[in-house]
């Protein structure tokens, strides 16, 4: 979740390629795409996407990764993404 925060698109892709879960949550619920579109990182949630994380999950405060989106960019990519 850090690097999908931090934009660190390679380290994402490689945790992902390692077996990572793409819908990992932390204590508050927030996913790494959560966290990539509250931090405005369109190419760490598109891998996550193609990587079947759920566009759906909620926090713990019921917020998705569309309602967190920062950028214009993430919401499209968000609403065009297929629900998993």
């Amino acid at each position: 979740m850090c690097a999908a925060s931090e934009g660190h698109v390679l380290v994402v892709q490689l945790l992902l390629e390692a077996g990572a879960q793409a819908d990992a949550c932390d204590n508050q619920g927030n996913t790494a795409l959560i966290y990539s579109a509250m931090t405005g990182h369109a190419r760490v949630a598109e891998l996550l996407l193609e990587a079947g994380a759920d566009k759906e999950l909620r926090d713990v405060q019921g917020n998705t990764a569309l309602v967190m989106a920062t950028t214009t960019e993430i919401r499209r990519l968000l609403e065009v993404s297929p629900t998993t």
